[in-house]
């Protein structure tokens, strides 16, 4: 089953835990500026944000988008349009829902066929308002899963590609609003401006493309290695971390070693990759807290892709953390109910490693904070919660 749910460039056993993964995460083909994180605990981090292209191999299985329908469960036609009548909408967006959108009656729930030209017309605010209205009910996929990017980065997002200025101010139009986040749900409004296979490609290579960060440890001389190599030596692995930064500055002024280098051999296998399509239904791919749970597995458990396995694991064997986190703290995004939307791993300053959702679509990524949270658009900010294993309590073993 483990073969099936990994690509061919992830490697998740791995045993040489020596390996120079230079060459592998380094983009030696984009000429950018390397920027200063804050020094810590975890020593001098520099970094470089870049966008992961999905394969051009996983474009081909992205399914074409359906007809938009919007199911309302456990309503009346006569309550929806209450609903609609005090939701803060233009004269023209309610002329056009009036005279344009198809509602029908289904049993217990109410199913709206909304017309191209009223989604068209919506303001991007109106567009959130009822987009997130729409997201609460689980039937309506493209509003609980839309294409979500940092608001604050999203024209960053939108340059370096081939798609044409129609179709670019088409997105444009289309996107709104959500806390941090710039979202993105009409796929098949925009997929009817798309004329050929090529620019398809190139629409879906841009949408689900997702920031990443590529790190690296800065050391020099007067550099504490031994301090150094207890931050990042976490889980039995002190020596390894040490041994690899002296091998890295030997006599040099001063070196840099990228963090993919001094990361358990798990996450460094599957940094920067996606995971494959499950070729049979019944898989459970892994999902944010496999990736979590599994940092430090030098064979990964599969267990972990079980929610109530992971729950009873993190009651068990880990303690919340109330001070500060540190390298391979377990990081947990709640909701203003007590939620938990996400989990990923803490790093060092504000990087994490994590992949947001189980879908083959995600990759396996260092990040900054405010773009994980970027994946997870909230109209309220999202609380972050730290759990650490306690080595006074017996670990699960692997199956």
């Amino acid at each position: 089953m483990l073969a099936a749910l990994f690509g061919a460039s992830c490697r998740p056993q791995v045993e040489d835990d020596g390996e120079d993964a230079t060459s592998a995460f380094e983009r030696k083909d984009i000429d950018k500026e390397w920027v200063s994180a804050a020094s810590g605990p975890w020593g001098t981090l520099e970094y470089r944000r870049f966008f992961l292209p999905l394969p051009q191999t996983w474009l081909h299985q992205a399914p074409a988008p359906e007809p938009a329908e919007w199911d309302i469960p456990d309503t009346t036609i006569e309550k929806l349009q209450a609903i609609i009548a005090a939701t803060p909408l233009s004269e023209e967006e309610r002329r056009l829902w009036r005279e344009t959108c198809r509602v029908e009656q289904k049993g217990s729930a109410v199913r709206v066929h909304p017309s191209d030209e009223f989604r068209w017309a919506l303001q991007p605010k109106s567009r959130a308002m009822l987009y997130v209205w729409l997201s609460q009910f689980p039937e309506n996929q493209a509003q609980n899963f839309p294409f979500c990017y940092p608001a604050a980065d999203f024209d960053d997002w939108m340059r370096d590609h081939h798609l044409s200025e129609q179709l670019s101010e088409s997105i444009r139009r289309l996107v709104y609003p959500v806390g941090i986040s710039i979202c993105f749900a009409d796929l098949d409004l925009i997929n009817k401006q798309v004329t050929d296979k090529a620019m398809r490609e190139e629409l879906l290579s841009i949408l689900y493309r997702r920031p990443y960060c590529e790190v690296r440890v800065r050391i020099d001389q007067k550099t504490d290695l031994n301090a150094l190599s207890t931050y990042w030596g976490e889980w039995h692995r002190v020596e390894r971390v040490k041994r690899k930064l002296k091998e890295t500055l030997g006599n040099q002024p001063q070196a840099h070693t990228y963090l993919a280098n001094i990361l358990p051999p798990l996450p460094r296998s599957l940094l920067n990759t996606y995971p494959a399509a499950p070729k049979n239904p019944s898989d459970i791919p892994p999902d944010c807290y496999w990736t979590a749970f599994n940092f430090f597995n030098r064979s990964p458990d599969n267990r972990f892709a079980d929610t109530a396995f992971m729950e009873e694991a993190l009651a068990k064997y880990h303690d919340r953390v109330e001070g500060k986190p540190r390298y391979g703290d377990l990081l947990f995004l709640v909701d203003a109910s007590g939620h938990p939307l996400h989990g990923a791993v803490y790093l060092a300053d504000d990087f994490v490693f994590t992949k947001n959702g189980g879908h083959f679509t995600q990759p396996w990524v260092i990040m900054k904070m405010a773009d994980m949270k970027s994946c997870y658009p909230q109209t309220t900010t999202l609380r972050e919660a730290y759990y650490r294993w306690n080595p006074q309590k017996t670990r699960p073993k692997s199956s």
